[in-house]
């Protein structure tokens, strides 16, 4: 074929993949819908693309008896492949346009235009949206890494093709399979399980899939929602170990991933798309215990990522959503609640996420029943409102309007927090009202928001001053770039009339002192000597003792910033100060443990790497942390003071009754300083005030280093201070 690049077949497991030097575009079965409006090529093969019917305006309402209408919808595209490395990907559109943007933005995909065409390359799997003009009739560009995708022996397998299966329901020691090129028309569901998989990178697609009609309703104006029987798409109660990864799951017809009273569940790069019926909620998690959600795209027709709790399933806890995209056509994109109908909602996390569209709250902490909700923590989310969409709108009868200009204008919502009644949800023990449940504890943590110029909403509510949201937190969120210290950078609603409160709006000692970039790792990085010494000595710190690499912020050393050499940091020189006392080598070992600073109302039991501390029996102990501990009240002293008792009782209990010195943050901070001093005395340690060291700058690397953060870490001077107090905190026992 004249002009055509040669390509290579191969075969991964059973399933036929195309396949140049870098990328692997999926095949798709013959019969499959493609989208008309992109011709799409991934580094230099055509790569089919796929039809998606999303909804194209946020127009709903409760059940009415029968199916959304089509004519609130709009066709989309999907191209799906495999690379290793860098993908280069080409797309040329039917029309001109104007205008174009890969989201999420903070992935930063440089693009170059010629014509119609648009090529851009990507460096990281994940989920991305190609708009041009705007949001509507984007592609979904779906990019995996390439990995063995073999299936598990045992596995039940699903080839390439289309596959009619309904619901199918899996038992224990069960694991689905779905080659690249697999479309699957069904969903399975599992009940009292364990031990289940549904694997691979085929599509799963309800369709075909249709509610089925009980008795007739008018739809106009009636919530008829007994008149119909709905299923989910994967529908999973009571089980345990169950492992979702690398699935596509298109067209639901109900909620696509719910989970009920589930335990030790692993769902990672799942990719959820055209959402537009009603109640096409994404991954809800009800009364689940010790799930990890990783690495997901879902656009959704209702709440997106979600904690809910309904009764007979016990609590929700210690449950994370993390490296996840949303893009919500209706209601909300992280959320914790409506319902909430266990004793504890509590642990429960958003992290590293990107909300790229949302049509109403971005973030939702509400309660409408009796539940406690707690420990909520929102870390280190970006939000894209720059794009303006209509307001969200409920159609009352099959002929309503929808006004697409109305909200064009409005606050961008941000943050609900709330305790309030709702008609439908507020009941239990046969239906009597128990008159509010509780929410407190709400951490709101490294929150950017990029918008058009309107500023962000944040609204609280309550029913009274004894059920409303207490202690919600906001630190370091910034708004178009621009520190938000205050209520001043957002649009504050508080209903103060029921007792409502507002949150607290605070910014970090480390992004005041533009150390936010540091310490951006996932784990408790670890630098150890073996070298047959007489003693042990272990240090905690932060990358004051101990930071990789990291060329972007002009540090390049792996020791403590910002010292000049290894030698010189305040943890090899504690070292050597007590090996020249002894006359006598030691072994060290030094942990960063900026993740645990940043978040010390985790389990500690959850760190391996702590007992194996332990287990070290050191010597000598020194715990030298702080400084990335989010800026606390008095109403989080004594969480963050038994953090550190948690921390440093079983070290004093160890093996060799170690001496240990606990010091202040080298940034002051009084009340930081005073949990320090405390829990020294509690659980018998010498404690040292660093503070005053970091009052003056002769301590400080300044004019060493361009980066702020950087140069405002200890010099040479410093970490010999910090040091000699350390030492001297030693010597006095």
């Amino acid at each position: 074929m004249c002009g055509m690049k040669k390509l290579q077949v191969i075969f991964l497991g059973v399933g036929l993949v195309l396949s140049l030097p870098a990328a692997q575009v999926y095949s798709v079965p013959e019969g499959e819908r493609l989208y008309l409006g992109y011709v799409v090529e991934v580094d230099g093969a055509k790569a089919p693309v796929s039809e998606v019917r999303c909804s194209a305006m946020p127009f709903n309402r409760r059940w009415p008896g029968h199916q959304r209408q089509i004519e609130q919808t709009e066709l989309c595209g999907m191209v799906r492949f495999a690379f290793r490395g860098k993908a280069t990907v080409a797309v040329t559109t039917a029309k001109d346009f104007k205008t174009v943007k890969i989201r999420p933005l903070s992935r930063n995909v440089a693009f170059h235009r010629k014509g119609r065409t648009v090529t851009f390359d990507i460096h990281r799997p994940g989920g991305y949206s190609v708009e041009f003009d705007g949001y509507h009739n984007n592609l979904h560009v779906f990019a995996d890494a390439v990995k063995d995708d073999a299936p598990p022996p045992g596995a039940i397998v699903f080839g390439p093709g289309f596959h009619e299966i309904g619901i199918r329901t899996l038992k224990s020691g069960e694991t689905v399979y779905l080659d690249p090129g697999a479309v699957v028309s069904g969903g399975f569901h599992a009940s009292n399980a364990t031990d289940i998989a549904i694997l691979g990178r085929g599509i799963i697609d309800m369709s075909r899939i249709k509610e089925k009609i009980l008795f007739p309703a008018t739809g106009d104006g009636h919530e008829a929602v007994k008149n119909a029987k709905r299923w989910h798409t994967l529908d999973f109660k009571n089980c345990r170990n169950v492992k979702i990864d690398g699935v596509v799951i298109r067209d639901s017809l109900l909620y696509n991933i719910a989970m009920w009273g589930c335990e030790d569940v692993a769902i990672s790069h799942v990719k959820i798309i055209g959402q537009w019926r009603f109640n096409t909620d994404g991954i809800d998690l009800h009364n689940c215990r010790r799930v990890r959600v990783t690495d997901c795209f879902a656009r959704t027709f209702d709440d997106t990522f979600c904690f809910k709790a309904h009764e007979g399933y016990g609590n929700c806890e210690d449950c994370t959503f993390e490296r996840c995209v949303a893009w919500n056509d209706w209601g909300k994109a992280f959320e914790v609640g409506v319902e909430c109908r266990a004793e504890h909602l509590r642990r429960l996390t958003f992290r590293d996420c990107d909300c790229i569209h949302a049509v109403s709250w971005v973030m939702d902490v509400s309660n409408v029943d009796y539940g406690r909700v707690s420990e909520v923590l929102f870390d280190n989310i970006r939000v894209e409102r720059d794009d303006p969409m209509p307001a969200t709108q409920l159609q009352e009868m099959d002929t309503s309007p929808f006004d697409a200009k109305k909200g064009m204008d409005a606050p961008p919502r941000l943050f609900l927090g709330s305790v309030h009644f709702h008609h439908e949800y507020s009941k239990e023990n046969n239906g009597k009202w128990s008159g509010g449940g509780f929410v407190k504890d709400v951490t709101v943590r490294n929150v950017s928001v990029t918008t058009d110029g309107r500023k962000p909403l944040v609204r609280t509510g309550a029913i009274d001053a004894a059920h409303r949201p207490e202690n919600v937190v906001f630190e370091d969120l910034t708004v178009d770039g621009k520190p938000v210290c205050g209520a001043d950078g957002v649009v504050l609603e508080t209903d103060a009339v029921k007792g409502a409160v507002p949150p607290q709006f605070r910014v970090s000692d480390a992004k005041r002192m533009g150390a936010t970039e540091m310490n951006s790792g996932s784990t408790l990085g670890c630098r150890e000597r073996v070298a047959d010494g007489k003693f042990r000595v272990l240090i905690y710190g932060n990358s004051i003792a101990l930071h990789g690499r990291a060329p972007k912020i002009g540090w390049n050393a792996d020791w403590g910033m910002a010292a000049s050499a290894r030698e010189k940091d305040f943890a090899h020189l504690v070292v050597s100060g007590l090996e020249a006392k002894r006359g006598e080598r030691a072994d060290f070992r030094i942990r960063n443990l900026a993740l645990l600073e940043r978040n010390f109302r985790t389990n500690l039991t959850h760190f391996a790497d702590l007992a194996s501390d332990v287990a070290y029996a050191p010597d000598y102990v020194v715990i030298a942390i702080g400084e990335n501990v989010p800026s606390i009240g008095e109403k989080d002293a004594s969480d963050y003071t038994r953090f550190l008792v948690t921390l440093a009782k079983p070290l004093v209990a160890s093996a060799k009754r170690p001496r240990v010195v606990m010091r202040s943050p080298f940034w002051r901070n009084a009340v930081k300083a005073d949990c320090t001093a405390k829990a020294a005395a509690e659980v018998g340690a010498t404690y040292v005030d660093a503070g005053p060291l970091g009052e003056q700058e002769s301590n400080m690397a300044l004019g060493l280093f361009e980066h702020k953060g950087v140069a405002k870490h200890p010099g040479d001077l410093g970490m010999r201070r910090l040091a000699d107090l350390i030492l001297s905190g030693f010597n006095d026992r």
